[in-house]
This record gives C-alpha cells, structure tokens and sequence, in this order.
C-alpha cells in the first residue's frame, strides 16, 4: 500500500484522537472571566490575498467605548485539518480583554482556498497579507502583533514572526522547532504520525500533490538532501538569528508523550533563542495540553499564554516573566528552573549497566596487534518485544488513564535485544529532560536502526517506559563507532529500590525501519565501552 492509500486510512485515527481530547479539562487554579457577550462583536468572512486566494477567517472586534482608539492585535492560525473555528472561545476571551483577534484557517483547510504547502513561503506571506489587512478594515494596532497557535498554527506563528516585524511575541504550543528532526529524529521517519498527518490533511484539506512525493522519498529515503532543505526552510531554527536580532519574546509548550513534535525537538531552537522565552514542558500526547482550553475549560497554559501576551503586547505586569523560564509538570507539581537540566557527568548520575546478555569473545587484527573485544550480538530487523507501545492506543493510555507501557523484563528476547540493569537506586531519583544512552557499535553491513528504551524496574522485574529514543543508519560501517543517543525528554521519578533498565533493538512500529533483511549486529562490551546511560537528575 502506497503512502497516499495508507494515509486516507490511518486519518481516521487521529480523529478519534483529537475527538477525545476535546472531552478531557486539564485542572488548573486560573479561570478567567468570561463576559464575552458585551464585550466584542465578530463576522466571519473570507479574506482576499493578492494572488486572489480567501482565507476562510473569523474576527473579534472589542467593545469601541471600553476599549477605544487603536488596539493590539492576536492572530491565530488554525491547527492542521482543522478551521478558524478551532480558536473561538480562545479568541472571545481576547476580543474580552480588549484585542483585535483574527482566527484563521491557513490555505488548503477549511472553507479557505489553495492548496497546503506546510508552512510555505506563501502560507508566511499570507500571514503578513492579514496583518495588512486588519490595519487597512479595523482600528487594529499593527505594530502590536502577537501569534498564538497550536501544532500547525504554532509552527507558522514561529515563523511569520522570523518574516514580519510588526510581529512582537508569539506563543507557540504543541509546535515544531526542527522539521527534520519532527518528522525524522536522528534519519527514522515517523512512520504512524506522517501517515496521519497526511491521511486527515486529504480527508480535510486539499493537499499540495508534491507532499505524496515527498513522503514516499522520506520513507525510502530518496532525495535525501533535497528532503533537508525543504524542511530546514519550514523550521524556526534555520531563522533564530532573525529573531534574536529583534528579541522577539518567544513562549513554546510541548508534551513528554507528543510522538509527532516532541520537547526534544524544540530543544535547540530554545536553546538558541537569546531574547526573553519559555518552555512549558506537561504531560500528554500531541496537543493534549491546549486543547481544553479551546472548548472554554480551564486551561494553565492558555492562562499563562495569556499572561505573556498581555505582557509584551499591553505591558501588564504579571508574575510570569518573573517566573524561571523553564517548568516541568510533574506528579509532584510544576516544577521551575532556569534552564532545560542536562544529563550529568557526575558518577552518580553516570549508569554503567549490567548485561543480562550472553557475552562473546571476539578476536580482531589490526595491523599492529591483535585485539579482544567483549560484544553483545544480536540478530537485526526482528522484533524483540521491547517497545514505544502500541502507536497513539499507549500514548493516549498513558496521558488520559495513567497506564504507561509495561514490560515483563524477563520476556525480551534477547537474541534480538540487548538489555542491561543498574543497581537500586538508594533514594527517589528525579529525572527532568533527556537521559542519554551511549552505545558502542561494532562494524556492521548495510542499514541498521537503534531503539533504545528506558525503564523503570520494580522488585517484581516488571519495567515501566519512561522514555525511549531511535537512531538509523543506512549506510555499512567498516570502523566501530559511538552512538550517544538522546531520548525523548520525561519528567519522572524513580522510587527508592527500583532499578535503571536499558533494552536496545532494531525496531519500533513508530519508525520507518530502513532494512529489508534480518543482520547480525554487535554491541561493544569490552571495558571502557561499555553502554551507559547519563541522567538528567534534579534535586529532590
């Protein structure tokens, strides 16, 4: 089954995902008021841009005598396959507080014409055409602009506002910072979320027909470098340096168990930005999070988007810019620090592992001597039972229910995996961001991939999923080689007697799996090579 066919049916999924969502409310201490009806009017309508394509857009306009003369403005782009009608109870809450708010569906979806294009240079230009727009038809303040979206309207909100500068903030939640590292973290193509993304954009949009191209090239990896380049053009991070040369105060939320856009994505763009910013880390899958807040329910991190725009757009003193800038949601509470903690150097921070392998000896020649190595080897390209879980089913179990994935340690087929165990740890142990697994790879024939998985292990030998992380390779490699590979960023506690387990395999249903064939594959045991893992342990 081609990408196309495969796509139209795995669209159903996502819906039922999203359909459950909406029912869900986050609890939260804020709830803002909500006298909507006095304060604002809206119409909808569709907006003409100069190469004659309507954007289907609704606008909130603020009651004149409570709020007269020019006022600022929100914009809100609608996420993928959904329409401008997504932000309504968003935007009323913003036309309340004395806004100009324009939703909008971006070309290709609902009621507005063209074609996607995945944030394309014309889908920012149509940003900057409604902009013009709201300044030419309304008492909108244009130099006063902030972007607000979630998944898709997050990742154009980062950049339109690289592309215009009349845009002063934007709060991007459930976005996208590195395309290339979204749709392919470390060259493994997201085989389930690409099919869904591009299932329920041809069941409720109108696809650019290059995009099936594209996603065949992706998951056989043809046309490789072109592939990079599109994506590093639709990427916040190829233009941070915009941004920061205008400090664009930037406010960006992701979810540990979003498998489409990931906190460890958005890392680097973070890191890199040097103007005021924000990461808010929570639990849930994609978009979780923001979604109840669209329906009205009581939303933290929409009352803090709020709170940051009201800041930089209205220069409201609120507690949030004097927060620190990161914060983890956590079983414990939210949790604040100055910067995303790092995996330590410290020993005890530093696992090595035991192997529950059988080891071998193996005796190599080199021009000089000969020398041992002590490997784990493995058959490739077969599934050992470790496992990211069932796509979007354990996700959505996980954040909604509380029932993460659980593996019976003892049922991993070690012919096919390799698996290591720590000690106990003596206290609860608190990890915030992303472990690291460092793996010695013997020389290997064709393409191989790595799933690394990291578990929680109770005295009964049961290993609950904290995180997992993968790596391809498609090329033979004639030299042995070191793969530090970082998991996906979790918010976790260890309790006290639990162990560190490590299960290493060749293939997770979440990712392309580029081989064809089983091979063999060894890992490097030998002292001083041995696997690790590197935690990014917070005080308790």
């Amino acid at each position: 089954m081609n990408s196309r066919a495969f796509s139209r049916l795995a669209g159903v999924g996502l819906c039922l995902v999203l359909a459950s969502c909406g029912k869900t409310a986050v609890p939260s201490s804020h709830t803002a008021g909500m006298p909507w009806a006095k304060d604002y009017t809206e119409r909808h309508l569709r907006i003409p841009t100069p190469d004659g394509t309507r954007l289907s857009s609704s606008v909130f306009m603020p009651d004149a005598k409570k709020f007269p003369g020019k006022r600022p403005v929100v914009i809100l782009g609608s996420s993928w396959a959904l329409n401008e009608w997504e932000y309504d109870g968003q935007a009323r809450q913003f036309a309340a507080a004395g806004y100009v708010v324009l939703n909008y569906a971006p070309r290709g979806f609902g009621l507005s014409g063209g074609r996607v294009g995945v944030a394309s240079a014309t889908d920012i230009h149509d940003i900057t055409d409604l902009i013009d727009w709201l300044g030419a038809n309304t008492n909108a303040d244009t130099n006063r602009v902030a972007m607000a979206g979630v998944s898709y309207g997050a990742g154009l909100g980062l950049l339109a506002a690289a592309h215009d500068e009349r845009i002063k903030t934007v709060v991007a939640l459930s976005g996208w910072g590195d395309l290339n590292q979204s749709l392919a973290p470390n060259d493994s193509p997201r085989q389930v979320w690409i099919s869904l993304l591009i299932g329920t954009g041809a069941i409720f949009g109108r696809l650019d027909p290059d995009l099936y191209k594209r996603v065949d090239d992706l998951f056989n990896h043809h046309n490789v470098e072109d592939l990079r380049a599109w994506a590093r053009a639709r990427s916040p991070l190829n233009y941070v340096d915009r941004l920061n040369a205008r400090q664009v105060p930037i406010f960006v939320g992701n979810s540990y168990q979003d498998n489409l856009f990931p906190p460890s994505q958005m890392r680097e763009f973070y890191d890199k930005l040097t103007g005021p910013k924000m990461f808010y880390l929570d639990r849930g899958i994609h978009a979780m999070t923001a979604v109840p807040g669209l329906f009205g329910m009581p939303s933290e991190v929409w009352f803090d988007a709020h709170a940051w725009i009201d800041h930089w757009l209205l220069g409201t003193d609120t507690d949030i810019v004097r927060r620190p800038p990161v914060s983890f949601g956590t079983d414990r509470g939210r949790e604040y620090y100055n910067e995303i903690p790092q995996p330590s150097s410290a020993e005890s921070a530093v696992f090595k592992l035991t192997a529950l392998n059988k080891l071998v000896q193996k005796e190599s020649a080199s021009n000089e001597s000969t020398l041992s190595n002590i490997v784990i080897r493995l058959i490739g390209n077969i599934d050992s039972s470790a496992t990211s879980g069932i796509p979007l089913l354990s996700d959505t179990s996980d954040a909604f229910l509380g029932l993460p994935v659980l593996q019976d340690m003892k049922r991993i087929n070690k012919t096919y995996a390799a698996v290591y165990l720590s000690q106990s740890v003596g206290t609860l142990t608190s990890l915030r961001g992303s472990p690291r697994v460092t793996i010695h790879l013997q020389p290997h024939q064709g393409p191989i991939q790595l799933n690394a998985y990291l578990y929680d292990v109770d005295d009964k030998n049961i290993g609950k999923l904290i995180t997992h992380g993968t790596f391809t390779r498609y090329e033979a490699s004639t030299v042995a080689s070191i793969v530090p590979l970082e998991l996906l960023m979790a918010a976790y506690d260890v309790p006290a007697g639990h162990r560190i387990a490590v299960a290493i395999d060749t293939r997770d249903p979440l990712y392309v799996n580029p081989a064809t064939a089983a091979y063999q594959l060894e890992i490097d045991h030998s002292a001083h090579s041995e696997t690790t893992v590197a935690l990014p342990i917070v005080p308790i």
